[in-house]
């Protein structure tokens, strides 16, 4: 997906990853034959220093459980593109405040992405909605409601 986007839009994008040594992506064909910055492995403050400097936010896992880092990047003014399967449908809504995609359909998350790049007006919209939307969760909330799910059972 990175490697699509950035071919088409070069000049448009600066395009950071994090999560893994050099090492690590040195042996993945899909990181060869593109320009972009590994990060490394970041501390909690070095990935909410880097959400605060972004616009965009891609994670194309194939399932995201609850989607921690989507919500973190929204809270901090990102517009978050991540997975359509886990959880986090319960904060995203598709076009308005972030994006799900289906990490298997390349091209509709280069689409997606596309959209961002090409309209910056629209980046600036949906970025705003997402921080009004990452300011609803916060950990006491997140706990208080796991403590009513539990409750329930």
């Amino acid at each position: 997906i990175l490697k699509l986007v950035y071919k088409a839009h070069k000049s448009k994008v600066d395009i950071r990853v994090f999560g893994c040594s050099a090492e690590e992506l040195d042996g993945l064909e899909e990181a060869k034959g593109f320009e972009f910055v590994n990060l490394g492995v970041l501390q909690r403050r070095e990935v909410a220093m880097l959400f605060k400097g972004a616009d965009v936010f891609l994670d194309a896992s194939h399932f995201q459980a609850f989607g921690c880092a989507g919500l973190e990047a929204m809270a901090c003014g990102c517009a978050a593109v991540v997975p359509r399967n886990g959880g986090s449908k319960a904060y995203v809504t598709d076009g308005r405040n972030g994006f799900l995609i289906d990490s298997q359909d390349c091209a509709g998350a280069v689409h997606v992405l596309e959209s961002l790049i090409l309209d910056r007006e629209y980046l600036a919209t949906v970025k705003a909605e997402a921080a009004k939307v990452g300011k609803l969760f916060s950990v006491p909330k997140s706990v208080y409601g796991i403590l009513q799910l539990m409750a329930g059972l």
